[in-house]
């Protein structure tokens, strides 16, 4: 049970969504899924441990991990759809010239 409270309040966390959306933006790729879930989990996890006297360095990266893994998932879906919008807007444009 605990697991799941760590893992909803890790996918609120906003730091960790921040480092999963910049390195899903320079390769917007499907592959970068897991490698930006792994880059924040391991970027948050690090972060928390080094600001936090008692906290051992893995102690949350299972669950990181997966709330990461979740952000990559919400970002990735999120480009894309900016993505097409974006193509559709200049489709608009020249389309009225």
């Amino acid at each position: 049970m605990a697991i799941i409270v760590i893992i909803l309040v890790k996918l609120l966390d906003p730091i960790s969504f921040i480092v999963v959306l910049v390195v899903s933006f320079f390769l917007r790729e499907k592959w970068i899924i897991p490698v930006a879930a792994i880059v924040g989990a391991v970027a948050t996890e690090t972060m928390l441990a080094s600001t936090q006297i008692t906290r051992i360095w893995g102690q949350g990266i299972i669950p990181g991990f997966i709330s990461s893994g979740i952000h990559a998932i919400i970002c990735y879906w999120l480009l894309i759809n900016l993505k097409i919008m974006n193509q559709a807007n200049l489709m608009m444009v020249s389309n009225k010239t």
